[in-house]
């Protein structure tokens, strides 16, 4: 996921505490990425998460880690996403998120309705026509990558 656009890596980021991001809408610059994880080891830390989005212009988070190991060399560990999404219990917002999209998904064409998605919009749950949906991409939000840089650096 993230193939274009690291909105999902960025929240996930955040949402993780990781010490780095590294998304598509920015050009990736290993040497500033090493710097940050060489300092916490000089300190102490034992070991450093960075996000990379899925589609990253230096080559994937298997290639990045090994450029990172080249620079630091420390051990690496790269966990696919996707792995880790498939596992796991749903929090309540997953179940009470799931329940509102379920009622409208089904709602919608029982209302003679079709062509739309089910989505969600500043908190509310809505309905987002298929075209749309296709044609438009999310993008990262610059307020959270700055808040990231902010809470590691």
């Amino acid at each position: 996921m993230g193939n274009v656009c690291g909105a999902i890596a960025l929240e996930v980021d955040v949402a993780g505490g990781a010490d780095d991001v590294l998304v598509p809408e920015v050009t990736t610059d290993i040497d500033f990425l090493c710097d940050h994880p060489e300092k916490g080891f000089h300190h102490g830390r034992r070991s450093s998460i960075i996000v990379v989005a899925e589609n990253g212009e230096s080559g994937g988070a298997f290639a990045i880690a090994h450029q990172v190991w080249k620079r630091l060399r420390r051990d690496y560990r790269v966990c696919v996403l996707g792995h880790i999404q498939r596992g796991g219990a749903p929090s309540a917002r997953d179940r009470i998120t799931g329940g509102k999209f379920g009622a409208l998904a089904v709602d919608t064409p029982a209302e003679g309705k079709s062509g739309f998605m089910v989505g969600e919009l500043n908190g509310k749950t809505c309905l987002v026509p298929l075209e749309q949906a296709f044609d438009e991409r999310r993008h990262a939000d610059q307020s959270l990558l700055e808040l990231s840089r902010r809470l590691t650096r």
